[in-house]
């Protein structure tokens, strides 16, 4: 049996959600230090060392998360899903200007970057869910990973 870095409960959807995530980090990042030098994060009262502080230990969380699906662990999808949610809901919410024209502060390239994390987001919260769903199954017959 050859040895891969998708676990035994590992789908189509938990690898579609692990590797959306991932890839939705590239316009992600930019666009949050985007945000940081242009103060927002002022705007809610939190110190530049607080939100890059938590901007890090979401991105650590995001990337653990993706791992974890994609070793077939339910822990994983469910943070794949969490994290994408709250990437999702920041993106609609903080950022409506984005899907108005011309009522976005930085142009297009700062546009892109909130379509693109909204659309790869949501390809992996969608694949999370999906993934959750098929673990759930697969593990009550007893070849989920759990103690695989």
């Amino acid at each position: 049996m050859r040895s891969t870095i998708v676990g035994p409960a590992g789908s189509r959807s938990a690898v579609t959600a692990a590797v959306a995530s991932v890839l939705a980090l590239i316009p992600a990042v930019p666009h949050v230090l985007f945000d940081a030098a242009s103060g927002g994060f002022t705007a809610f009262r939190v110190s530049d060392a607080a939100a890059g502080t938590l901007v890090g230990l979401a991105l650590s969380l995001q990337l653990l998360a993706a791992y974890s699906g994609l070793r077939g662990r339910r822990p994983g999808h469910m943070g794949v899903l969490a994290l994408s949610l709250a990437w999702v809901v920041d993106a609609v919410v903080g950022h409506y200007g984005a899907f108005i024209p011309g009522g976005f502060r930085a142009g297009m390239g700062d546009r892109v970057a909130v379509w693109g994390v909204l659309l790869l987001q949501g390809l992996a919260a969608m694949s999370a869910l999906s993934a959750l769903r098929a673990s759930r199954r697969t593990s009550f017959s007893g070849t989920g990973s759990y103690g695989a």
